[in-house]
Formats: C-alpha cells, structure tokens, sequence
C-alpha cells in the first residue's frame, strides 16, 4: 500500500496469470486506483475481457480516491490512453461501455494499419499422422515431424561463417513437460543426418534454480542478437566450440522448451516448432523468432 501511494503501476503481461489469479490481480488495480495511482497494462496479446475487469476494478478504486481526496458524487472519469507502434489515442470514460467502445476503435484501426504490412513471418501447418493412436504413437508422430522440419528449417533460416559453415538456433516449444522431455531423450539417441550436427537445450521450469538461472544465462548470451555485428554469434563460446568440428558444415542448436521460451525474454531465435496450444501462446512465440533483420531470405 505504502508503495502505490509514491508509485504507480506496471503489470507486463498481466494476460499471462491463471483465471485464479484474476481476483488478486483486479484487488491490485482496485488499490491503485484507491490510491491515486496510475495503471500501465503492457502486452500483445491482452483479451477484451480482461482489460474491461481491471477497468471496472480501477474505476471503482478511482470512485473512492475521488471521494477522499477531490470532489464526492461526481462521475469518475478515468483517463485512458492507448499506445502502439503506429500512434497514441487518448480519451476519458466514466463507465464501461464508452470505454469498450474507444478500446475497440483503437484496435481496429490498429488491424488496419497491419494489413497493408508485408508478413514478417510464416507459419506452416507440419502433419502428425498417429497410426497406432496412442499416447506412445503421438509422440513417435511428433518425433517424426520434427526430424523432417528441423534440417530443412535450418536450410532456410542460418547465419553463414566465412568458412562455409552455418548456424541456426531453433526453438522446439511444446505445451507440457513430460511429453517434452520424453520426445527430447528420444531425439538426442538419434544420430543427425550426414553433415549435420544437433546440439540440445531442454529448457523447462522444473529445473533446480541454479541450473535453470545458468541455462537462460547461455540463452541470453547467445539470443540477444546485434543487429549491425551479427558476426558477434561467432563468439559465444558454444559456438566456437562447435565451428571447431572443421568437417560439419551444418550446425542446429536447438533449444526443447515449454512456455517458459515465450514470456518475459528477449530472445531471438531464427526458426521454431511449436506444438499448438492456444492463440495467445502462438503470438508470444512469433514474437521471439527473428525479432531482428537476420541474413536469411525467408521466414518461416
């Protein structure tokens, strides 16, 4: 409390919190409000529903402040304002449903904006054909699907050294940790096509905190990519350590992640797998596959 009365109020991905969640998180905007504090609700995927609830629990929060600190029975009229690449839009709103009305004129002009925009990235829909339909066959499937997609994925979307050499980094994102696991023991006792070499990350959040804080160490390192040095890639240490291997020209560092890959991190890959799970998973995601100009010619 003592916080939000010098402060105001950030909430980064407030969408990715469990429907649980949702009464804290709206008890928390209510207080800002009741507060005198101002609300940022920052994301690229927040659903119309959610952000009328914490609208409705910040303009009953404000209705209180309003009444002890300014003028009492006068419509609470919060000031809202909507930001994106493009522009900024501003308006005040004493109730929900000017305030609905304004949110969805904000993202249909935004849809608008977007359309005429070139596809920054290209998504494929890869078959998995269970033939013996069982949890054991669908994994097998998946396997399958992944072995195919990762070379030719890697073809279309690699950083090249000056001695021949390429270098991808993919993300293989799937929704649970068990099938993840048990298709990553099975991908790395399979030997990699000639020419190739696969080296594995299993990246999940189960792990010991030690070891979870070192492995998204290396990420970082190897996946805040410089866009005018891309030749600093040749100096992470596993990659030097791999262009070593003088008769592999193909290289796949391959990260085997749930969702952990796809909130909170600025990281860069260049391609990625995802097994579906919801449309707000699959935008986090495209925003972490080629966040910066890359010297490949197509995206995937």
């Amino acid at each position: 409390m003592l916080r939000l009365l010098t402060s105001d109020l950030v909430l980064d991905e407030p969408d990715d919190f469990d429907l649980t969640d949702l009464p804290a998180l709206c008890r928390l905007v209510n207080w800002a409000g009741m507060l005198g504090s101002r609300v940022l609700l920052s994301s690229a995927t927040l659903p119309p529903a959610l952000v009328s609830a914490l609208f409705d629990a910040y303009q009953a929060g404000r209705a209180d402040y309003q009444n002890a600190c300014g003028q009492p029975d006068l419509p609470t009229n919060v000031c809202c304002a909507w930001f994106d690449e493009f522009s900024v839009a501003q308006s005040d709103h004493t109730g929900r449903e000017s305030f609905k009305t304004a949110h969805n004129e904000f993202v249909v002009k935004r849809i608008s904006k977007l359309k005429p925009l070139p596809a920054l990235r290209q998504a494929e829909l890869i078959p998995v054909i269970n033939q013996t339909d069982d949890v054991q066959g669908a994994l097998q499937a998946m396997l399958a699907a992944f072995i195919e997609a990762m070379p030719r994925l890697h073809q279309h979307h690699h950083q090249k050294h000056e001695n021949g050499t390429k270098v991808s980094i993919g993300l293989i994102r799937m929704a649970n940790i068990k099938p993840m696991v048990a298709v990553a023991k099975q991908l790395m006792a399979i030997s990699p096509p000639t020419g190739y070499q696969i080296h594995y990350c299993v990246y999940h959040s189960q792990h010991p905190l030690a070891v979870r804080s070192y492995i998204e160490e290396r990420l970082d390192v190897a996946l805040m990519r410089d866009p005018f040095h891309p030749e600093k890639l040749w100096e992470i240490s596993e990659i030097k350590e791999a262009l070593k291997q003088g008769s592999v020209l193909n290289h796949l560092f391959i990260v085997l992640a749930t969702s952990v890959a796809e909130v909170g991190r600025d990281h860069d890959y260049d391609w990625a797998i995802a097994e579906p799970s919801s449309m707000r998973s699959l935008i986090q995601l495209a925003g972490r596959i080629q966040r910066t100009p890359s010297t490949t010619t197509t995206k995937h």
